[in-house]
């Protein structure tokens, strides 16, 4: 059945709406969490031409291989955004099949890569940009893309993107990825000029992806070369946690143990997903605080725990589609969210005795133990399957101990004036004491 003008009077009409549908996508999302998006696109293109797992880092301490000429420089302003990189290029087929879909047609991605849900680049598109420019160069071929997002939003039935031209390589310049964004969205460019963002960016790509930066990937931003930032782990008397195992395909591996008592950081969990950091010293009940654990606490601040999950199926991973948290209703996450409650124990019963309510500092041998251990990295740590462990030096015995009490004010300062000295300190007072008591009572 139709009307007059030829439509089908029984079909209901659902196209979703260009404006809403930009709108939904860059809502929840940052402007540091939509430049990470397109970092992935170029760390998965180097983890895809080399084949790496930076996963290794952590099981044997090395690479088998690792990542040559794989650089990222972000440049931005009030008035511009780009990002380029020499990780590779992207063909035109995956271009015209793949790249530019509005989610991932379901193919499994690179092995260990981080491209999943395909979406990140368009969602970074149209979150920083009104007009952007892709060029993307193999070592066979290239293309140009112009998106003009007001334009392509006037069309509400297209979809699609063109290509202003596409070829056989012929110059055999860099293999790799160029966006331009020349004009940028309303507010972004305030941001950009911000004097807080530069930093910010730095501090989340130096964890985010602190794995593959130790593996040889360079991210440069506005010139300045970005450096891993990992926590370091006690040492020696101290043996971290390690535990291993497989759930749906998927590889974990929970690492956790003390941070050095010169760290006044207070971490948490650190979670990975195929070497992306997805959460950062999470202290949460997402993590198992007050939730199967004691609510976090500044006296657990040395507890530093690492989980991370690999596996060559990416789908299959516990990550939100941002890449920012994890979905802790997943299968896989739970299983692992469980053994880190089991695993985490033993390490927060310790800090426990670490800070009891009625001693001393010197008086905790806890803390002397930590105050002494060694400092190691993640990959240098013990590579066997352990549970956490203390290796206590013979205990020696004291000499000295403390002696703690309380009498009246007046009667302490009284002492001190008798003592010749009215503003002598309480502990002196008590050594005199003691000392009088020794000398005329107890024969030595």
């Amino acid at each position: 059945m139709s009307d007059g003008a030829g439509q089908d009077l029984n079909v209901i009409r659902a196209d979703p709406s260009k404006a809403f549908f930009i709108d939904m996508l860059t809502r929840d999302i940052s402007i540091v969490e939509c430049i990470l998006d397109l970092i992935d696109n170029a760390v998965d293109q180097a983890v895809e031409q080399t084949r790496i797992n930076v996963m290794e880092l952590l099981e044997r301490g090395e690479l088998q291989q690792r990542v040559e000429h794989a650089e990222i420089r972000i440049d931005f302003s009030r008035e511009h955004f780009s990002i380029s990189d020499s990780c590779g290029g992207i063909s035109v087929e995956e271009a015209r099949q793949k790249v530019f879909l509005f989610g991932n047609p379901g193919e499994r991605g690179a092995e260990h890569g981080l491209s999943v849900y395909g979406i990140g680049m368009k969602r970074a598109f149209f979150k920083l940009g009104n007009v952007i420019h892709v060029h993307s160069q193999t070592e066979t071929e290239y293309f140009d893309v112009t998106i003009d997002v007001p334009e392509w939003k006037s069309h509400p039935h297209e979809w699609q993107f063109e290509f202003d031209k596409f070829g056989p390589t012929q110059d055999g310049g860099v293999t790799g990825t160029q966006i331009h964004i020349p004009m940028l969205r309303e507010g972004i460019g305030d941001r950009l000029s911000s004097g807080s963002f530069s930093r910010d960016l730095r501090n989340r790509i130096s964890s985010t992806y602190a794995l593959f930066l130790s593996a040889g990937v360079r991210v440069v931003v506005n010139g300045v070369p970005v450096e891993p930032r990992m926590p370091t782990v006690a040492g020696e008397p101290f043996r971290p946690v390690r535990r291993t195992f497989n759930v749906e395909e998927v590889e974990v591996l929970i690492l956790a143990s003390l941070s050095p008592r010169h760290d006044r950081t207070a971490h948490g969990w650190y979670v990975f997903c195929n070497g992306r950091m997805v959460l950062e010293a999470d202290k949460s009940s997402l993590t198992g605080w007050g939730d199967g654990l004691p609510n976090f606490h500044s006296k657990f601040n040395h507890f530093v725990g690492f989980v991370y999950f690999g596996s060559t199926d990416v789908r299959k991973l516990p990550w939100r589609t941002t890449k920012q948290g994890v979905e802790k209703e997943s299968p896989v996450y739970q299983a692992a969210l469980d053994e880190m409650r089991i695993q985490a124990r033993p390490i927060i019963d310790y800090l426990n005795t670490m800070y009891p309510t009625d001693l001393e500092a010197e008086g905790v041998e806890e803390r002397e133990l930590l105050d002494n251990a060694a400092i190691v990295t993640l990959p240098s740590l013990w590579k066997g399957e352990t549970t956490f462990e203390v290796r206590r030096p013979a205990r020696q015995v004291r000499t000295h101990v403390n002696i703690q009490y309380k009498r009246p004010r007046d009667l302490v300062e009284k002492i001190a004036r008798y003592l010749g000295d009215p503003s002598l300190a309480a502990s002196r007072i008590g050594e005199h004491t003691f000392d009088y008591f020794v000398a005329n009572e107890i024969d030595v």
